[in-house]
């Protein structure tokens, strides 16, 4: 059974099971979306599994998420269907899963899907399974209702793979699947690299850097923040992702309104985005842009910061401090609606100062989406014009007006679920911003965060990965312990809480135990008490999230730097050369397992400050800081605290430093010039 903690007393009751489609007791939005459906839908759990088993008939399963376009779409051409739930009702069993809540069941069918296609999925996923044990035997994504672009029907499908099942050959497919399967997700142990893996992992990525636009290959466009962070830690790659973090905020990419970066680019030029805003890539890019800024002086990548972060605090941030998962592309039942504009609206709104802002932000120019405008700047102002004129104040008046006018239409649905590892990925991004904006209500927002996720999603000393509507539920995954570890250390970067490192070794210790691969090396994505599912996912690559493996290796050596456990550095040591076949095979997919690899190999700097007078420890501070992550870690701790928990000591009264690598201690230091001579000294390896 899942265990459940409610929050409240005053919780709203949720309905009762008893109708046919069984999704309306579900806290998820995404099945509540179905809940009406005629479609006779089950959510993933053992009765759903069990009537598959007793009455033979084969799972359909429906993957997707409530803000997704395309899941909408096949909803209302497929799902609302009466003839098509007739036939699936007859034939299957059918199980609806929003991915945010079943990340584990979304990798393994995801994995499933390339194997039986070739091809990398996404959402919807569609996949067939075997009644007894699960095993896909057909996959696809969306499918529509009439024949199109070499794509069956859905009908037509339906009524083939009724046939099918019917068919004897079926179980050579799903013995072959199984074992493919049962594979996927294992890599031998390999000696470490010899040479900075990632030197080879820019090199793999500027080779698909687009340098007439910017981003990675061609349409559809997403903005996979590992590559633009892997370049810009290089000083080989740094203009390459400088290049593209303007052309992509300058593009529809952003909501040059009312802040925040949409999902992906439909087009090459990032004129045309998927409307959805996803929690999980604002927080990075915020993050990525704040140190684009810090990197190049370019007050353009300041203001797409702050606008991405005045975005997340006052659209995202819920009144228990944690921030919501997403915002729909839809509304009025079309995708992109709420963003859209007609050129007479516009000028109606504004009136002289129409032809000001028609000009920058291209409405001068011809519709970019059917009759309508997405706002994006204008290529024709030029750049080194570019922040006088978005800083002019006719100009921000106009779209403080807009976004007013905006406002008052039908908004697009937003998921309030509150996931662990999305806000963890935003929790440490806010820190980041913090230090580098210097805005103190940044580092108050990501305490906030931090602190309900710590208070409402720990149980018994266990980490849960949902809550919503005062209810946590859904026992963490891999991702949730990395990123959440990830995140308290980067909040003691900031301001040193006993009260949170404790949480943090806890968190490292249940990671080792529930999640480590202790054979092959690297940590399962599923834990040792959670559902058994066909298979046991294990991925090294970077998705949707960097990596959990990665990330937790990370965290556990910046975890053994600070404490000296050594077993922290053992365990992520046996991770990590799990991982090197496929770094070197396929360089430009793990660039965190390859950032993780060469922190191993040569690590940065762990500067430790025993804090008697502030004042000395800022100046210390300000010497050890550096622009780019890896370079050296900056923990400022009360002396007391400095000596009981880290056996780091002030010497004699006064504000001492620590360099650490490798385990290893310098002598302490009580002046920043001492400090700046020692850290010249033993200047790391690492890019």
């Amino acid at each position: 059974m899942m265990l459940t903690r409610t929050l409240s007393s005053h919780c709203s009751a949720r309905g009762k099971i008893g109708f046919v489609n069984r999704l309306s007791a579900s806290l998820s939005p995404y099945l509540l979306q179905h809940a009406e459906d005629p479609v006779h839908w089950w959510p993933w759990g053992e009765d759903a599994l069990a009537e598959a088993r007793d009455s033979g008939r084969p799972i359909l399963l429906s993957i997707g998420y409530s803000s997704c376009h395309w899941c909408h779409v096949m909803a209302e051409e497929s799902f609302a269907d009466p003839t098509i739930a007739a036939l699936v009702n007859k034939h299957f069993v059918n199980i609806k899963v929003d991915r945010e809540e079943r990340p584990d069941l979304d990798k393994v069918y995801q994995t499933a899907h390339q194997l039986l296609t070739g091809r990398p999925g996404g959402w919807p996923l569609t996949v067939f399974l075997t009644s007894d044990a699960q095993v896909p035997f057909y996959a696809g994504t969306y499918f529509p209702p009439m024949p199109q672009r070499g794509l069956p029907s859905f009908r037509q499908l339906l009524e083939n793979l009724v046939d099918v099942t019917n068919n004897n050959d079926l179980q050579d497919l799903v013995s072959e699947v199984q074992q493919k399967l049962s594979r996927a997700f294992d890599e031998p142990e390999q000696p470490l690299a010899s040479g900075p893996l990632q030197e080879d992992v820019v090199t793999a990525i500027l080779t698909l850097h687009d340098d007439s636009q910017g981003g990675f290959g061609h349409a559809p466009k997403f903005p996979q923040c590992s590559m633009l962070q892997t370049l810009l830690r290089s000083s080989s790659g740094r203009e390459a992702a400088l290049f593209s973090l303007r052309r992509m905020a300058s593009g529809g990419l952003f909501d040059h309104l009312g802040g925040g970066f949409f999902r992906y680019s439909t087009d090459d030029t990032w004129t045309i985005p998927h409307f959805e805003k996803m929690l999980y890539d604002n927080g990075p890019l915020l993050e990525i842009y704040c140190r684009a800024w810090l990197l190049s002086g370019d007050l353009f990548f300041e203001r797409i910061a702050r606008h991405t972060a005045a975005w997340l605090l006052d659209e995202m941030q819920s009144p228990c401090g944690a921030f919501y998962t997403s915002i729909d592309a839809d509304s009025d039942g079309e995708e992109g609606a709420c963003y859209l504009w007609e050129r007479g609206e516009v000028e109606m709104r504004l009136g002289d100062d129409f032809q000001q802002f028609a000009s920058c932000f291209s409405l001068d120019q011809k519709p970019n989406l059917g009759d309508r405008w997405h706002l994006r700047l204008s290529d024709q102002v030029p750049p080194q014009w570019l922040m006088q004129t978005l800083a002019d104040p006719n100009l921000l008046y106009s779209r403080r007006s807009l976004l007013a006018f905006r406002s008052q239409r039908l908004q697009p649905q937003r998921d309030e679920k509150i996931l662990t590892s999305w806000n963890a990925l935003t929790i440490r991004a806010l820190f980041t911003a913090a230090q580098i904006l210097d805005e103190t209500r940044y580092c108050d927002a990501a305490d906030r965060a931090l602190d309900f996720v710590l208070d409402a999603h720990i149980i018994d000393q266990r980490l849960y990965a949902i809550s919503r509507n005062e209810t946590v539920y859904q026992s963490g995954f891999l991702d949730d312990y990395a990123l959440l570890i990830d995140a308290l250390i980067c909040s003691l970067e900031t301001s040193w809480n006993t009260h949170r490192l404790q949480s943090a070794l806890l968190l490292a210790d249940r990671m080792i135990t529930e999640f480590e691969d202790k054979v092959q090396g690297g940590f399962f994505f599923t834990g040792l008490t959670q559902e058994q599912l066909v298979s046991r996912p294990k991925s090294y690559a970077d998705e949707t999230l960097p990596n959990g493996i990665a990330l937790a290796s990370l965290a556990l050596l910046k975890l053994f730097e600070l404490t000296g456990r050594l077993s922290y550095r053992d365990v992520a040591q046996h991770a990590i050369r799990s991982a090197q076949a496929l770094v070197q095979r396929w360089p430009a997919a793990h660039c965190e397992m390859a950032r993780a690899a060469d922190y191993l190999a040569s690590p940065p700097a762990t500067v430790i400050i025993a804090v008697v007078d502030q004042h000395a420890a800022e100046e210390m501070q300000g010497v050890a800081h550096s622009p780019l992550p890896d370079k050296a870690t900056v923990f400022c701790v009360p002396a007391s605290a400095a000596l009981k928990q880290l056996d780091k000591p002030a010497v004699n009264g006064q504000t001492t430093a620590y360099v650490c690598r490798a385990g290893t201690c310098s002598q302490p230091v009580t002046t920043a010039r001492a400090l700046q001579k020692l850290l010249e000294s033993t200047t790391s390896s690492v890019p």
